[in-house]
Order: C-alpha cells, then structure tokens, then sequence
C-alpha cells in the first residue's frame, strides 16, 4: 500500500503543479476582482499540499502498519461500479441534457446509497437538479443549456 499512496501523491502533486502552471497563462484579475485562475490556482494548491501529507504520513508509517489493498474486494467492485456510472454519465448529459440526466444519477445513487423510500429519493434528486440549475443559470448567468432536454 506505500507504494500506491506514493504513486498518488506523485500523480496528485504533478496535476497540481501542471494546473498552477496552465493558470498562470489566464488573464489576470482587474480592480480587485479576482480573475479566473484565482479558483483552479487555490484548488491546486490544497491539492499539493494534500499530496505532499500523503507522502509524508506514508513516509512516516511503520512497515507493520502497510496492509496489503485488495483490489477485488466487493466494496473496491462498487467503487468501480460507481466511476464506470459517472463515466457513463459525462459522455450521455452533454447529448441528453444536465436536468434528465443528473436526477436520473442522483436519484440512482440516493437509491443505493440511501436507501429510501423511492418518492423521497425522487423528490431529494429533482430538488437537487432544480437548485443547481436555477443557481448556476439564474443567479450565476452561467450558460448551461446542452442536450436536447436541458
């Protein structure tokens, strides 16, 4: 397992280091208002410091404690299951719309996750959808319509 965490670390910190260094080509802030790069710069710093804990802790941890990580265990298959989901996910809302597909996603996901009663999974997951698109189109004025359904 320490060399895994090590290979995180290493990939996190490089795709921290290639973020700050992509954000210095966008333009810069103008009369104290911070510019776009001020977002992805301060994600990637949080995110370079969290590579460097990893490293450090894995560093530091005992050769008693490193467990071996078996990646066929049945909690690792959800976790695959989950990212093949989202993939799906991403290729189908830009064709189907950002509405019909993340209500559908969440509410699969509240479902399995949460299991609840299936009209409060359904109301949780409108509700959901319907406040992340009035904030980002409404109030944001970000531009969000793609896919034939919104």
């Amino acid at each position: 397992m320490k060399k895994g965490n090590l290979a995180a670390a290493a990939a996190f910190a490089a795709l921290a280091v290639f973020v700050l260094w992509q954000s210095g080509s966008f333009p810069p802030s103008k009369g104290g208002v911070p510019g776009p790069a001020v977002f992805p710069a301060a994600i990637a710093v949080v995110m370079l410091m969290a590579a460097i804990s990893l490293a450090i802790t894995t560093l530091r941890a005992r050769s008693e404690d490193d467990a071996p990580l078996d990646l066929g265990a049945p909690d690792c298959l959800r976790v695959y299951l989950c990212m093949a989901i989202l993939a799906v996910y991403v290729l189908v809302m830009p064709l189907v719309g950002f509405c019909v597909t993340s209500s559908l996603l969440l509410f699969g996901l509240i479902q399995w996750f949460g299991r609840y009663k299936f009209h409060i999974s359904a109301l949780a997951a409108i509700a959901i959808t319907g406040i992340v698109y009035l904030t980002f189109s409404e109030l944001l004025r970000v531009p969000f319509r793609f896919g034939f359904l919104i």
